[in-house]
Formats: structure tokens, C-alpha cells, sequence
């Protein structure tokens, strides 16, 4: 009997592939913690405006973080660069959803929003191979 050897796709598709996977990975837990921190506010009452947005923040680092530890898995190779890719995605849909729902726009929030999600997303990646991968 002859063994059929699976057939692996080039590595721009395990790249694209492990993307897309992460930054969903990354976007449904992201929602799901905005619902849960919704929730507390409602609930709560009163939370200063200043503490929302550092939670906002911490939020989507979490998220990106959780995301480049699952592409630096999917992928098993360049943990640093599939994290920081992975969180600049992830940044990318969520500012386009935030244009598409939103009227007003802080543009300097965003800016540093994105420093934010690019280095946990990198960090997650780094983790996701030392710690995790096949790496080292």
C-alpha cells in the first residue's frame, strides 16, 4: 500500500491562513471582553471616563496578545513578525469598524492605540514561539 503524503501549501498561504485565523481569534475575544466590560459599566453605574479608556485600551493589548501567541502557533515560524502582522491586522479592522459605526473619531486615540496593539500582538508572537512553538 502506498502511503498519500498531504499536500502543504506554499508558504504565503500558511502566512495568509494563520492572519486570518489569529486576527479572528483576536477580534471574537476582543468583542466578547468590550460585552463583558459593557455589562460591568451598565451594571455598575458610574466608572470614570478615564479608567474606560485605559480598559478600552488594555482590552485590545489582551486581544492582539492572545492573537499573536495563536499566529506564532499556526505558523511555527517568525513569532515577532506573525505577532506585529497579526496585531497591525487586527488594529486595521477594528479602526475600519470604528469609522463605519462611529461619527466621531479621536484620531489621537488611534494613534496610540496602534503602538499599543502592534508591540502585544509582537510580544504574543515572541511568546507564542519561545514558550509554545517549535521554536528555540
Amino acid at each position: 500500500m502506498r502511503k498519500i503524503r498531504k499536500k502543504e501549501g506554499s508558504a504565503v498561504y500558511q502566512i495568509l491562513r494563520a492572519l486570518g485565523i489569529s486576527t479572528l481569534i483576536g477580534a471574537s475575544l476582543c468583542a466578547v471582553l468590550l460585552l463583558l466590560m459593557a455589562w460591568v459599566i451598565t451594571s455598575s453605574g458610574f466608572l470614570p471616563v478615564s479608567f474606560v479608556t485605559i480598559l478600552i485600551l488594555a482590552i485590545l493589548a489582551l486581544s492582539s496578545f492572545v492573537a499573536g501567541i495563536s499566529s506564532a502557533k499556526l505558523t511555527g515560524k517568525r513569532g515577532l513578525w506573525m505577532g506585529g502582522a497579526t496585531g497591525a491586522f487586527l488594529f486595521v479592522i477594528l479602526l475600519l469598524s470604528a469609522l463605519l459605526f462611529s461619527s466621531d473619531i479621536n484620531m489621537a486615540d488611534w494613534g496610540t492605540r496602534f503602538p499599543v496593539v502592534f508591540f502585544a500582538g509582537a510580544l504574543g508572537g515572541y511568546i507564542g514561539i519561545t514558550k509554545f512553538g517549535n521554536g528555540r
